[in-house]
């Protein structure tokens, strides 16, 4: 199949969406079909040469883009400089499947593409499938705290009828994720296909020990934004200094609350036990997970929770807010422990793990094991028979 996604969002970016089009990407490739990506450009990647955005273009075509109003780092595809390049480009590709990632540009791409090429009085017959990536109702109520939950809602909910009533397949990546959308009345059939990771990439050899360090390493892996919720890590590191004093949170990735959160660590005093690396290649970050003692993982909004199994399948202990996505990866205390959100409870858990070195190598060799159900491969092949079930049509 010649297979085509679109979205939003992509490397030099370091997140979820960018990792589980890599990982399809990759997997649909050495299955034997071809995969085309459309994404914006950034324009760091020109000023900067950016190895992570370099390392995964083959069969990317990176089109005109703009920044959004509430982050300047993102960016969407802009449509209107992108119509023509799109339009050639599929023309010769000829595309089986599309596969869009993201509501808005992305999406809008390909149902301009569709129309273009309707026979009149006819349906289309170029399959649309799209990824539901984002909890829009957390994150309206995160960026726009102004507005109440319900109201918040409500919007989520009309939008995405708007969007996904325009597409033949939804594909979830957890049961929980179907759940919200079921909630929303949402009528397009929805089928959970999670992104899979590699434990060829992503595995415990060569971990520097077998138990915990001294001193004792915390990690985070993510967007440093609101919706992620990494300052409630602040509050974690502070307690966990009070038992080991020379401890290390190490804060991989970036976004517009770094800034924030550089400020209260140094009013609170941590700026000796937290290392704020920025974002970080691919290919660095299994070295980084095993280095630290225990992945520490405050979000309350993931669809997936990607970074939970990536530590895993590294041997590193995970303590999570048991919400979304991450409960469902976690499905209770399977290689670490999932905790309610609340901070005393958090900050118990990790430091037993410190303590307990017993109890750290159970937690680590349960992690490998149960972070194994996550086969790229295996995956890529439930997404393809979607596909390929959707052509029969």
């Amino acid at each position: 199949m010649n297979i085509v996604f679109a979205s939003d969002t992509y490397w030099p970016r370091i997140n979820g969406v960018a990792v589980s089009i890599e990982v399809f990407r990759r997997e649909l490739t050495a299955l034997g079909h071809k995969v085309l990506i459309f994404v914006p450009d950034y324009p760091e990647i020109e000023d900067n040469n950016s190895n992570e955005a370099t390392s995964h273009e083959e069969g990317v075509i990176r089109l005109p883009s703009k920044s959004l109003f509430y982050s300047a780092e993102d960016r969407l595809i802009d449509v209107n400089k992108s119509r023509k390049i799109v339009k050639r480009i599929l023309s010769e590709f000829k595309p089986d499947i599309l596969h869009a990632q993201s509501e808005f540009s992305a999406l809008e791409i390909f149902l301009e593409y569709r129309r273009k090429r309707l026979i009149p009085f006819f349906k289309p017959s170029l399959p649309l499938v799209m990824s539901s990536h984002t909890h829009w109702e957390q994150y309206i109520h995160i960026y726009m705290p102004y507005i109440p939950l319900p109201v918040a809602r409500r919007i989520a909910i009309l939008i995405l009828h708007v969007r996904f009533g325009k597409c033949d397949m939804i594909v979830s990546p957890s049961s929980n994720m179907r759940q919200v959308l079921k909630s929303y009345h949402i009528r397009k059939p929805v089928t959970v296909i999670p992104t899979g990771i590699s434990s060829e990439d992503f595995n415990p050899q060569g971990r520097p020990s077998d138990e915990p360090k001294d001193p004792p390493v915390l990690m985070f892996v993510g967007r440093h934004s609101h919706e992620k919720n990494p300052g409630f890590l602040l509050k974690i590191l502070d307690d966990v200094k009070k038992q080991f004093p020379n401890v290390i949170l190490r804060m991989v990735g970036d976004g517009p609350g770094r800034r924030d959160l550089e400020w209260r660590a140094k009013k609170m005093g941590l700026t000796d036990n937290i290392e704020f690396m920025g974002y970080q290649p691919r290919t660095a970050l299994p070295d980084l997970y095993r280095s630290a003692d225990v992945f520490t993982f405050p979000s309350k909004s993931e669809t997936q929770g990607l970074v939970t199994i990536e530590a895993m399948l590294c041997g590193t202990p995970v303590v999570a807010i048991g919400e979304m996505g991450t409960r469902e990866v976690m499905n209770g205390d399977n290689g670490g422990f999932m905790v309610p959100d609340n901070r005393e409870i958090f900050s118990a858990r990790v430091i037993e793990l410190l303590k307990d070195k017993e109890l750290w190598k159970q937690k680590s060799r349960e992690a490998v094991v149960f972070g194994q159900r996550w086969s790229s491969p295996v995956l890529a092949k439930e997404l393809a028979g979607v596909y390929q079930r959707l052509l029969k049509r």
